[in-house]
């Protein structure tokens, strides 16, 4: 996926050019992005020859702390039990298990938002160990350095603490969190002119703008989350929990509203402020991924009454006879009511896990990794085609602005000259090249509709001003559940 390879190229110029403030002013997005994840990526580079698989098992090690987080505030909000059942759930639904093992920024963020709330809890429920507030307070600086939207962590142990800490000195420890985090924050800030906060981000997202809503107007904010986005996000979210867990949680929803205890209700706060707020400010719609810093909550509430129900139906007096016997069938029928909720995830893992071209994503998730122009599929092939062209001699390679897995895979290669460029202009004695040329397009054909279309228009308009140029190979990327299938698109410029 285009992020994945846009996200490991920063860290890869992180650490060839030495300036770890460079994902603040990042060369491969339109607004600062946060550090965190590029300074760990850049760290571990050198022990893999493949970039992605760096970034891959980093955001595995971030989720795995994540996964011990959601265990820990089960335990501890209601049993062991509901702890281990989060933590089954947090592994086996396809919503975790197909994001948290991407290169991408939620995974840390997550993980900063589950240990938020763990410290958080033990300050409400009257623990005043220095290593509560300290730990409170390092994740509160490290969630925004995660990524921008983090910074809801920082504001949520607050509201958690005016809504459900009644004593003063629970409160009085929450100042020291606030206090440890302001303190640690200061030479990050001064050092970043301010960027660590995502200042550019939020001033973009606050800005009137006509695609999207301000935060001031309220009425529009709380409305914007029951528009495409939000419609987007519970599809979302109804797609990667499968439908039996989906029901589930909208039944531990439904009872944590009406009937739920203190516990119930702050994980509550901490599923729907995150969730309306990405909601009403993503200003492209909801895409999957930024919903899962708010997914940890809702699956320990929904555990809690995963364990409510199965330990009803294994304790229901419920008999059948059979000629002179009788047996009880209440542990049965818990075991089947789990086996109904979990098979649908299973098959769902099983497919992401051995075929994701086969796995029940949602639409713009199927075009998005798997046959759309942002998917890596073919890009691999056409590097290593280009990579054989090499061996043989020196190649220069024109590629689009926003074109990532070429030079993240083909930057160390001397044989190989990469240049960005427009790629509707002629090249035709513009471009100093050495060896053969060659430009890369994709993207997917015109037949799909809107999607695509500017990607198709520019190879249109590249072979009207390059009239010479020759098509060597396409790297098709695979079709999935009847969508138009995009390619990669290799072009030989006769440039001499």
């Amino acid at each position: 996926m285009e992020d994945e390879a846009g996200y490991l190229r920063l860290a890869q110029l992180t650490r060839s050019t030495g300036d770890v403030l460079l994902p603040l002013h990042s060369p491969v997005a339109a607004i600062n992005l946060s550090p965190l994840f590029f300074w760990a990526t850049s760290i571990f580079l050198p022990y893999s020859s493949d970039p992605v698989v760096v970034g891959r098992l980093l955001s595995v090690v971030f989720s795995t702390l994540g996964l011990i987080g959601v265990y820990k505030i089960g335990t501890r909000l209601y049993s062991d039990t509901v702890g281990l059942a989060a933590a089954a759930m947090y592994t086996i639904i396809p919503f975790e298990l197909f994001f948290d093992g991407q290169a991408l920024l939620d995974p840390l963020m997550c993980a900063c938002g589950v240990w938020s709330l763990f410290y958080t809890i033990l300050l409400i429920q009257g623990s005043s160990a220095r290593k509560t507030w300290i730990g409170l307070g390092l994740v509160m600086v490290l969630a925004p350095l995660a990524k921008w939207p983090g910074g809801i962590f920082v504001v949520l142990p607050l509201f958690t603490a005016i809504l459900f800490g009644r004593s003063t000195a629970r409160k009085l420890e929450l100042m020291k969190a606030y206090m440890t985090c302001f303190v640690l924050y200061i030479p990050i800030l001064l050092i970043s002119g301010g960027e660590a906060l995502g200042v550019r981000a939020l001033l973009y997202v606050l800005t009137p703008q006509p695609s999207h809503a301000l935060v001031a107007d309220i009425p529009t904010f709380f409305l914007r989350s029951l528009d495409h986005s939000g419609v987007a996000g519970i599809e979302a979210l109804a797609s990667y929990l499968t439908v039996p867990i989906a029901l589930l949680a909208l039944f531990a929803l439904a009872l944590g509203i009406l009937r739920g205890n203190s516990s119930d209700r702050i994980l509550l706060l901490w599923f729907f402020v995150p969730s309306i707020a990405v909601t009403s400010l993503v200003w492209f719609g909801t895409v999957s991924e930024h919903l899962l810093f708010a997914l940890a909550p809702l699956l320990i509430l929904t555990s809690r009454y995963l364990v409510l129900a199965s330990r009803a139906l294994s304790r229901a007096n419920i008999e059948l006879s059979w000629s002179v016997h009788r047996f009880r069938i209440g542990k049965l029928l818990a075991v089947l009511f789990l086996l109904l909720l979990l098979v649908p995830s299973i098959a769902f893992d099983k497919a992401v896990l051995t075929d994701p071209t086969t796995a029940p994503l949602p639409e713009y998730d199927r075009r998005q990794y798997i046959s759309g122009h942002s998917s890596g599929y073919g890009n691999i092939d056409a590097i290593q085609y280009l990579e054989n062209r090499a061996m043989h001699g020196r190649i220069t390679l024109f590629i689009g602005w926003e074109n990532y897995w070429f030079p993240l895979y083909l930057c160390n290669n001397p044989n190989v000259t990469i240049i960005q460029w427009f790629l509707n202009d002629s090249v035709q004695g513009s471009f100093p090249h050495i060896g053969e040329a060659y430009a890369i397009f994709d993207g997917v054909p015109a037949a799909d509709g809107t999607y695509g279309v500017l990607v198709q228009q520019t190879r249109t308009a590249f072979l009207q001003t390059n009239p010479s140029a020759e098509l060597v190979a396409v790297f098709h990327k695979p079709e999935s559940f009847g969508l138009v299938s995009g390619a990669v698109f290799v072009y030989y410029l006769n440039v001499a």
